[in-house]
């Protein structure tokens, strides 16, 4: 037991370094130092989670505990739950984007299903504090877009979250809506939140129908702008495509607007063949929207010469699953 202890100790000893870093108002500590103090608190983690079944409940009751012991280091989620930017906001915004691309790679590798229920009673405050960081306009796009990015996961892999508990469907999609017409917020953020609007969708299809018009209609003005652009932004087509696939229907797609959509498609996939798009994702994302929606661009088939559009598809098809 000695040696779980020393490995919890270790643990914790790093979470209290980064607690540290990110609620330093005086101190401004560079990247190459966070990312050791993240790399760190992972790889002891991980040797925990190797050490036995208990060393590793312990190791995941530490990471994202909500009320901390008072003997015991401040967990992970406290850091992630920090609202006091402080002077530093530029080193908490730092310590945020390294700490969620780790846990991310963490919790995706942590196949053991003890192991995950373990971390499952703690997923839905996960969920909530990084919709916040999503939303916050004072942090930098790469902690945004990792924020996001673990929200989408949680949706997609853990059934534990809950759309009323977790996260007011009635309210969260405006507040998404009010950050994709901010000026402020990046491409790249953009397309994040399009991705947790599409996993919103997908996964709780009846309490997300009041919000599936405005979606829609942003959705379509967002299209037409970057199919118009010499300078695209990709995520944010991407998110277009992944939203798309979970709201689209014969109710409220006309025909013309599916001939414009179908142009959309098209030119997505020509792109790709012609070797001038290598984001995987957004072939991956325009296939799925293609795919699960193929009855209603039957005659847009038919127009476009299946065979040759056909061949278009295979040669996607096929690149797109070298990753």
């Amino acid at each position: 037991m000695s040696q779980k202890c020393h490995h919890l100790d270790l643990v914790d000893r790093s979470l209290r370094q980064l607690y540290g870093v990110a609620s330093s108002r005086d101190v401004e500590v560079d990247k190459d130092t966070i990312e050791s103090f993240v790399a760190a608190l992972f790889r002891r983690s991980v040797r925990c989670l190797l050490e036995s079944r208990v060393a590793a409940e312990l190791c995941c009751f530490r990471l994202f505990q909500t009320t901390p012991v008072q003997k015991h280091a401040p967990s992970l989620l406290s850091i992630i739950q920090l609202q006091d930017y402080g002077t530093k906001k530029s080193t908490l915004g730092m310590v945020l984007g390294i700490a969620l691309e780790h846990l991310l790679t963490f919790i995706k590798d942590m196949q053991d299903t003890t192991l995950r229920h373990a971390v499952a009673g703690q997923v839905g405050s996960i969920t909530q504090a990084c919709c916040t960081l999503l939303l916050s306009s004072q942090l930098p796009s790469k902690t945004r877009s990792a924020a996001g990015e673990l929200v989408t996961y949680f949706i997609k892999h853990h059934k534990h979250v809950s759309a009323s508990a977790h996260f007011d469907v009635a309210s969260l999609p405006d507040r998404f809506l009010n950050e994709l017409n901010s000026s402020k917020c990046t491409q790249t953020v953009k397309g994040v939140i399009l991705d947790v609007l599409g996993g919103l969708f997908n996964k709780y299809p009846d309490a997300m129908t009041v919000h599936r018009a405005a979606v829609g209609r942003w959705i379509d003005q967002a299209l037409d702008k970057q199919f118009s652009s010499n300078a695209p932004e990709m995520q944010i087509i991407h998110g277009c495509f992944v939203c798309l696939s979970e709201i689209l229907d014969e109710a409220t797609y006309d025909q013309s607007k599916r001939d414009t959509l179908f142009q959309f498609i098209h030119v997505t996939l020509a792109t790709a063949a012609s070797g001038n798009l290598s984001r995987l994702a957004i072939v991956k994302a325009c296939l799925g929207l293609l795919g699960k929606h193929m009855h209603l661009f039957a005659t847009n088939l038919v127009e476009a010469d299946p065979y040759q559009f056909y061949l278009l598809m295979l040669h996607c098809c096929a690149s797109s699953t070298k990753k």
